[in-house]
């Protein structure tokens, strides 16, 4: 009998090692491999200021002493559609480091997904400033606390005209211009926001710099 019991505990065990193995040899690449990031692509118009809120975009005003406007629907033509969103030098008082923020709704950035939109100033006597930012830390809206913080939005797409150019073709265009930027340098698909930010410094009323920009027909498109 011990025999026969030290056999049966040997092919037992024998049995157990095999079934191990066999699970350790199983295709589990599945579990490596992320699933596809669902198509994030979209186009806000800005129609109504209203509307793009209720779709998830969010405005914040840092800046300097702060003045007595922020974003708005309208103040020039639109690029196309019926609205476009508008900033003034009006968004800070006095002579100011003006610093407001458009952010958009969450999505999910991937390398290879590209933001495009138009822009255009109002006059180019008192030049304009703007940014593109982006926030892979998370979906929230933090953009820090006074004029020159950025809060979670820690990685710059886009400048344009940061040496405050007032002649073309070194201003900011006065006609709509297109801009494109592309995402990239990320590990892995992540969620978070991007966030226009209108930049000014020695900007306001008393500044040599700030008029005021639109920005209108922002397209975020999937990588394919």
């Amino acid at each position: 009998m011990r025999m026969r019991k030290s056999t049966l505990l040997g092919f037992l065990f024998s049995a157990f090692i095999s079934f191990v193995i066999l699970q350790s040899c199983k295709n589990d690449s599945y579990l490596l491999t992320p699933p596809p990031v669902p198509d994030q692509s979209f186009t806000e118009e800005f129609d109504t200021f209203q509307n793009a809120y209720n779709r998830g975009w969010r405005f914040n005003n840092n800046s300097e002493p702060i003045g007595t406007e922020d974003w708005a629907n309208g103040g020039i033509g639109p690029y196309s559609g019926i609205g476009h969103l508008f900033i003034s030098y009006l968004a800070g008082s006095g002579l100011a480091t003006i610093s407001t923020w458009a952010i958009s709704p969450p999505v999910i950035f991937q390398n290879g997904d590209k933001i495009i939109f138009y822009t255009i100033t109002v006059g180019t006597a008192f030049p304009d400033r703007l940014q593109l930012w982006i926030n892979t830390k998370n979906d929230g809206v933090n953009v820090g606390t006074d004029a020159r913080d950025v809060g979670d939005f820690t990685i710059k797409l886009l400048d344009i005209n940061p040496r405050y150019g007032n002649a073309i073709p070194d201003a900011y265009p006065d006609t709509w211009t297109r801009f494109e930027a592309t995402i990239g340098g990320i590990l892995h698909p992540v969620r978070g926001r991007f966030a226009f930010r209108y930049y000014v410094e020695d900007g306001g009323p008393a500044g040599t710099n700030s008029n005021g920009i639109a920005i209108d027909s922002v397209a975020y498109v999937s990588k394919k």
